[in-house]
């Protein structure tokens, strides 16, 4: 859990990388940051399609409320005649980055 803080003014700024590859079809996933602790709706998200048997390297950022406990949560849905298939993600990296006073 990302606990919130109340000393950022304007946006928080998250940046999630990581590399991901699909093997005997394609994989829909949903990055997306949920308030903690229930969840629920998703303050930001991402949504990326992996369709390929190589790693490939995701770059993401999200900007959510930072007075917001949260988690991160990654959702895998295989797309139609995916079954059986095999979703991978390594190298998974959350930073905070300066704050964005953009609102």
């Amino acid at each position: 859990m990302l606990p919130g803080d109340l000393s950022i003014s304007g946006k928080r700024c998250l940046r999630v990388t990581c590399e991901a590859k699909a093997v005997g079809g394609p994989h829909r996933l949903v990055f997306g940051w949920k308030p903690a602790p229930r969840g629920g709706y998703r303050l930001d998200e991402k949504e990326v399609l992996i369709a390929q048997d190589r790693w490939i390297p995701l770059d993401m950022y999200f900007k959510i409320d930072p007075a917001q406990d949260c988690y991160l949560r990654i959702d895998d849905y295989y797309e139609n005649g995916a079954t059986p298939s095999t979703l991978q993600i390594r190298r998974i990296e959350v930073a905070e980055l300066a704050a964005d006073n953009s609102q």
